[in-house]
């Protein structure tokens, strides 16, 4: 079961350095992180981890921006998001 404090963060990769701070203010307030940045195992196929982690984790947060809007994948995430 999700712990309370899991975070999903979709955001798209022309983002990354507003990502990065965002990530580093949720960490320091001891919530659990993923980012596929940095927990996307290697070789594991890419859409299925996206998928798995976003079911499991509490909280979806989606950093919005023209270029997320522009996204596929993103658009793709938000709507895994929003099913569970």
């Amino acid at each position: 079961m999700p712990d309370i404090n899991d975070v999903f963060i979709s955001y798209s990769s022309q983002d990354s350095d507003l990502v990065d701070q965002i990530e580093e203010a949720l960490l320091d307030g001891e919530l659990k992180v993923w980012r596929d940045k940095t927990r996307l195992k290697a070789g594991a196929k890419f859409s299925d981890e996206i998928i798995e982690n976003i079911q499991s984790r509490l909280i979806g947060l989606c950093i919005i921006s023209e270029s997320y809007l522009n996204s596929q994948w993103c658009n793709q995430e938000v709507g895994a998001i929003k099913a569970y």
